[in-house]
């Protein structure tokens, strides 16, 4: 079986200070400075595969990233994990965020190029964008079907998944054939494991595939055909709240004063 695991790694916004929430005229964020993270459901997709990896020998792991040269520092640790093949699609200077048509369009483009998969893993949404719309759309042009919120895999056999995932009902649990796209959510496995040193002094240094559009028959004119959103204005969200400091003389008194004047009207409020 062969498995495509798509991933993206993401500046760590969280540490962003409010200072620094700066666009330029394209409306974007300087983040060069910030540390490069995993994006999350990306993260537990790429475990996934190593977990069904250690259940099959039969399987084959390769990674795909759309991002600039730095997103191949990342590279180097899914090959010391054991990952048979990395590569890293250039977009150019197109802006990704708000793009997933492209994107998805530059994915399916590389398949073709590999001459297919049995099975695409990836995350439901990225901290940027977040549209969640990227397994979707690749599922559409592949013309296979698509599990999204998935949160469990294991192998049955050379060509069958046991798929668990979330629904309005619960969790459902199936088995399916491939060829599928799988959109993992909010999954038991969330992290990579640590590679070892030995790992990363032999099978980190692998080299990693570089691609460009053009390599899959695209023009630089190509991306304007599959981006029909465009960014209007960009500002931080405000996380400030108002507060109120409860004091007393006893902590008997001040619990008091915290159910009756705001657990008991909220209470109130909410029948």
């Amino acid at each position: 079986m062969k498995i495509l695991c798509l991933f993206k790694t993401e500046p760590d916004l969280d540490i962003l200070p409010e200072k620094e929430w700066q666009p330029d005229e394209n409306l974007r964020i300087e983040t060069v400075f910030l540390p490069s993270i995993w994006n999350c459901f990306d993260e537990s997709a790429l475990a996934m595969a190593l977990q069904l990896r250690k259940e099959s020998k039969d399987i084959s792991l390769s990674a795909l990233t759309v991002a600039p040269p730095a997103g191949e520092t990342a590279m180097r640790t899914l090959y010391a994990l054991g990952f048979d093949n990395c590569v890293r699609l250039d977009p150019g200077g197109t802006d990704l965020r708000f793009s997933p048509e492209w994107v998805a369009e530059l994915i399916c483009r590389y398949c073709e190029k590999a001459e297919g998969f049995d099975v695409l893993l990836l995350g439901q949404q990225s901290a940027e964008g977040n549209n969640s719309l990227t397994p979707a759309l690749c599922a559409e042009k592949l013309h296979v079907p698509c599990i999204s919120r998935v949160t469990e895999l294991h192998c049955e056999d050379e060509q069958t998944l046991s798929v668990s995932y979330a629904c309005n009902q619960g969790l459902t649990r199936r088995r399916i054939s491939a060829p599928v796209v799988l959109s993992v959510g909010n999954a038991q496995i969330s992290c990579l494991p640590v590679p070892t040193l030995k790992a990363k002094m032999t099978l980190g240094k692998k080299p990693v595939e570089r691609l460009a559009y053009g390599d899959l028959g695209l023009t630089e004119d190509s991306a304007g055909e599959y981006t029909g959103l465009g960014l209007m204005d960009l500002e931080p969200v405000s996380l400030k709240r108002a507060t109120r400091r409860i004091t007393g003389a006893t902590p008997e008194e001040i619990a008091e004063k915290l159910y009756t004047e705001y657990i008991r009207k909220a209470l109130e409020e909410g029948q």
